[in-house]
């Protein structure tokens, strides 16, 4: 669209024969070579609106490339912590496994009743089926992932690291990010271009609005008696139905469309922007908390019932129990 805009209209060739009735009269020829001067005298403006809405395309491309890049790397860190935590369930897995074990031999001691040995392995077993679970979703994530990737049957046989990041020591500057965001978001400048382009057609269509038709050329004509005339053609339009007042309102109302979208898409930018910020700080609050309060209380009550059970005030299954928490 953008090499058509700034292509001339091929000019119009007209050749007439007339054919005598009565002799001795000789055939009379007309020709004429017109070129559509609208066409000509809007172009710059046609090539200025196919520019903006190359740069638009352009701009939404950038876009979705970067929205690609951005769940790329939400899928990565998802599939990474999801693998860590697979680890986890699988040691308590473990632990679960440990207490069933020692329950069937208590149980064929004579020591446990039939119903705790079945409270014990039940709750093995609902660690098995989370366990599984866990497995099955993070094969379903590790295809998401190559499927961002674009990676073929060779190159699906990557592996993650084993620990997540640290927390960085503080976060960046969280301030002015909503002017930062309309300023750099590329879907917000596709929609700057998107007006530009609406502008520039709603002057195109009002400065052309009554000239529906105009061509400029040469004309030839021989008459009978084999006289020919060579002068210039004008083929001009007569607006005296169609003034250009469906295309101008057309122009106009896209115009205001575009206009009110800028308007809500700034809305929603914003929204975003404070939404990321504020989930940004609560993720990070969570995490503080997990690694400095909730992580170090289940380790030491972890580290106070195995001194509990080493005292023999605590039994085994409580024990394991801790060990599941933790």
């Amino acid at each position: 669209d953008w090499v058509a805009a700034g292509l001339l209209q091929n000019p119009e060739l007209t050749v007439g024969l007339g054919f005598p009735h009565v002799a001795p009269s000789a055939t009379r020829l007309t020709a004429s070579f017109v070129q559509d001067f609208i066409g000509l005298a809007t172009l710059p403006s046609r090539k200025k609106i196919a520019a903006a809405e190359r740069a638009a395309i352009q701009l939404r491309l950038a876009h979705e490339a970067i929205n690609l890049v951005a769940e790329t790397k939400r899928a990565f860190y998802t599939l990474q912590g999801d693998r860590l935590m697979l680890a986890k369930f699988q040691t308590a897995c473990d632990a679960g496994r440990a207490g069933a074990q020692l329950a069937l031999l208590q149980h064929q001691a004579g020591n446990i009743s039939d119903y705790e040995l079945a409270l014990r392995q039940d709750a093995y077993n609902a660690f098995r089926l989370q366990t599984a679970q866990r497995q099955a979703a993070l094969q379903q994530q590790r295809e998401t992932l190559n499927r961002l990737l674009g990676l073929g049957d060779a190159q699906t046989g990557w592996r993650t690291v084993a620990a997540l990041p640290d927390l960085p020591a503080k976060e960046p500057p969280l301030d002015r990010l909503e002017s930062l965001a309309l300023a750099q978001r590329y879907d917000f400048a596709a929609g700057k271009a998107d007006y530009a382009a609406a502008a520039c057609a709603l002057g195109l269509a009002v400065d052309t609005r009554f000239f529906t038709n105009l061509g400029l050329g040469v004309q030839y004509e021989r008459d009978p008696d084999r006289q020919g005339t060579l002068g210039p053609a004008i083929n001009v339009g007569v607006p005296l139905f169609n003034r250009g007042q469906a295309a101008v309102a057309r122009s106009r109302a896209q115009l205001r469309q575009i206009s009110d979208q800028l308007e809500a898409g700034a809305a929603d930018i914003r929204a975003d922007v404070r939404a990321a910020r504020e989930r940004l700080l609560a993720a990070r609050d969570i995490a503080l908390f997990y690694r400095d309060t909730l992580l170090p209380g289940q380790r030491r009550l972890l580290e106070l019932a195995q001194q509990r059970y080493n005292g023999m005030l605590l039994g085994i299954y409580d024990l394991l129990l801790a060990k599941q928490h933790e």
